[in-house]
């Protein structure tokens, strides 16, 4: 399988910005076998098709705009997208690092470490301080935005896609998709400047 060069002329903005940012290009180890998503390979990379990962995004997009006015959780994401989006009241960030379980789908598991003051939670009063916030919502998470940076995070993963909401995914992992996953955003949205789009992007389409 041969891999194209982009001709950007013919994109629009947001597609020059994928292309830019390089969302198209995995490492081979990580990539996806489904043929109909990958373009080609060059020595230990692989490009997937730019028009799957825009169309799949765009998709994500348009979910997230009809939720806008509902509980919207986002999981993974950094302090840079958390201050982005610090004046949406319906929005919460929440990291997934030392994830404890049953934080989303079992809230008197979580209560029950919290009462026993966890020595490890007790150590990250920040994370600490968001948990029991997003404990504290008035209902459940309306919609689920996970951004799978780590394989460690798989666990998050196993655990909200259990929980019976709407879900997407921005992942270069295929290999955990499933179908109860809503929009699974298959690409290398990773880097710092890719982060700055998504967060741009949602920002405006939030508001």
């Amino acid at each position: 399988m041969k891999n194209k060069t982009y001709k950007t002329s013919k994109y629009n903005l947001l597609t020059l910005n994928l292309i830019e940012l390089k969302t198209y290009l995995t490492n081979k180890s990580v990539a996806t076998n489904d043929v109909s998503k990958l373009q080609g390979f060059r020595q230990s990379f692989s490009f997937l098709r730019l028009d799957t990962i825009e169309l799949s995004l765009k998709k994500a997009l348009k979910l997230l705009y009809s939720y806008r006015l509902k509980n919207i959780v986002f999981l993974g994401f950094s302090d840079h997208f958390k201050d982005a989006l610090s004046l949406h009241k319906n929005v919460l960030c929440v990291p997934t690092s030392g994830w404890p379980n049953g934080l989303i789908t079992n809230k008197q598991q979580f209560s029950y470490h919290l009462t026993l003051e966890d020595e490890n939670l007790k150590k990250r009063k920040k994370d600490l301080k968001i948990f029991t916030r997003l404990l504290q919502l008035d209902r459940q998470p309306d919609l689920i935005v996970l951004y799978l940076k780590n394989l460690k995070d798989t666990q998050v993963l196993h655990e909200i896609s259990n929980f019976n909401k709407p879900l997407i995914v921005f992942s270069k992992y295929q290999v955990f998709t499933n179908s109860k996953i809503n929009f699974f955003i298959f690409g290398d949205f990773f880097s710092r400047n890719s982060e700055k789009l998504l967060s741009c992007v949602i920002t405006n389409l939030l508001k």
